[in-house]
């Protein structure tokens, strides 16, 4: 059954060679999922480096990379805490303890 699933795919050639070489379908699909995988990588690498950019030099120059690599995140990780309601009584939750905890808990 296996066989003839990938001989849907692989086609032997004519002559008496041992060698195979890729369908027409095969390279369709490879094709496809080139694609499918560039539309995907595209715009997170995008966003990645948008992310370090400060915001004039995003809105001058909103698809190039950055004139000057700008760390725009410690505020971000300084102050984002979220209240949690335990025992004792009310915890400030910092962002390394969320990923800790993320991370003990998956």
């Amino acid at each position: 059954m296996l066989k003839k699933f990938m001989s849907k795919f692989l086609c032997k050639p004519e002559t008496n060679k041992s060698r195979e070489h890729l369908s027409v379908l095969t390279i369709i699909l490879l094709i496809v999922l080139i694609l499918y995988a560039v539309s995907l990588f595209v715009p997170l690498g995008w966003a990645l480096i948008t992310a370090f950019k400060n915001q004039s030099d995003f809105r001058i120059n909103i698809i190039g990379f950055p004139k000057q690599w700008v760390w725009n995140f410690s505020y971000v990780l300084q102050k984002f805490t979220v209240t949690v309601q335990t025992e004792e009584g009310e915890k400030l939750v910092g962002m390394g303890m969320m990923y800790l905890n993320s991370l003990l808990y998956s």
